[in-house]
């Protein structure tokens, strides 16, 4: 057999691939029992509940034979051939206010779960998470309202230290008809959960996305996101946050910046996205060199409606542009 790599340069030119340290052993490779990309038929042991009236069952899906109210693709393969756990909203017997309820096997150990899901469409409803003990009340761990962008998006959220537990899924659909919530790649993580949206963007973006619709990337260097002047004067980067519900508490965001050059058409602004489509601008500044690191810091109101947010930044003709350290606190 042989193993191909194959990498292929997006929009920007500044943009690079780098592998190292392949290794080939005979042993197997290790797996935690925890995680599950349901690629399998056996979906790694999670079942469907069916008590209670109104219920729906949890689906094994792609996007090359979902009904058309399910993800395109999935998120462990990025194509219409991979496999996720979905509810579909139009399928036979969904009423306003049917359920759908999903149990994790028996997990052992870590105190972070993650999972990515998918909602889209109108009358998406709501997803719960539990953590589950046998003989104990299900603990609420983590909960969405309403649909997405359309897209797989990230989430994380602490769990209690205890030796076994279950996850269990709760879908309450709003509206029967073109809408669907999915979820892939549920992991549990030997970590501290860090909260919703914080990133230190060492090698990785975290929850956070670049956008197709922009002129520029944001591009990953060590631990941070950079915007220089290769992409020319005047290109906009935008990245996207994960969706925040909403909270009667504001939150507060904090993060470092830096601005190198002599242009002034060097822009940096933090904006709020709600669900119904409002946008705000929440933090901005133009206009403004230094060369050392600075912090920067905003409130987030927002008691009636989920949210994102989105950092732009737009480049001058000779001119670098960096962030880092995002953290996004929920204030008591």
């Amino acid at each position: 057999f042989a193993i191909v790599l194959h990498a292929q340069r997006e929009n920007s030119a500044g943009g690079t691939v780098s592998i190292d340290n392949i290794l080939f052993t005979e042993e197997e490779c290790p797996s935690n029992p925890n995680n599950c990309d349901f690629e399998e038929a056996s979906v790694c042991g999670y079942q469907n509940d069916f008590d209670g009236e109104n219920v729906v069952a949890w689906a094994w899906g792609s996007g090359s034979v979902n009904s058309g109210n399910g993800p395109d693709i999935d998120h462990s393969t990025s194509s219409a051939e991979g496999h996720f756990l979905y509810i579909d909203g139009a399928a036979n017997g969904t009423e306003a206010g049917s359920s759908g309820h999903l149990s994790s096997p028996i997990l052992r150990g870590n105190t972070c779960a993650e999972l990515w899901l998918h909602m889209g469409g109108e009358g998406a409803g709501q997803l719960n998470v539990y953590q589950a003990q046998p003989g104990q009340p299900n603990i609420l761990k983590w909960t969405r309202q309403g649909g997405q962008d359309s897209r797989w998006e990230t989430t994380r959220f602490q769990l209690d230290d205890v030796p076994e537990y279950q996850l269990k899924f709760e879908v309450f659909i709003d509206t029967p008809g073109a809408n669907h919530i999915a979820i892939d790649d549920v992991k549990t993580l030997d970590i501290n959960c860090v909260s919703p949206g914080a990133c230190d963007f060492d090698n990785q973006y975290c929850s956070w996305t670049n956008e197709d619709t922009d002129s520029a990337d944001w591009l990953l260097h060590d631990n941070f996101i950079w915007l220089d002047n290769k992409a020319g004067a005047g290109k906009d980067a935008e990245i996207t946050s994960i969706m925040f519900p909403a909270t009667e508490n504001p939150r507060c965001a904090t993060f470092q910046y830096l601005i190198q050059g002599t242009d002034s058409g060097d822009c940096i602004s933090f904006n709020k996205w709600t669900w119904g489509g409002e946008y705000e601008v929440l933090w901005r500044l133009c206009n403004f060199q230094d060369d050392h690191w600075a912090e920067g810091k905003f409130p987030i109101v927002s008691e009636d409606t989920q949210y994102f947010l989105t950092l732009i930044g737009t480049t001058g003709e000779g001119s670098t542009i960096a962030e880092n350290s995002i953290r996004i606190k929920l204030l008591e």
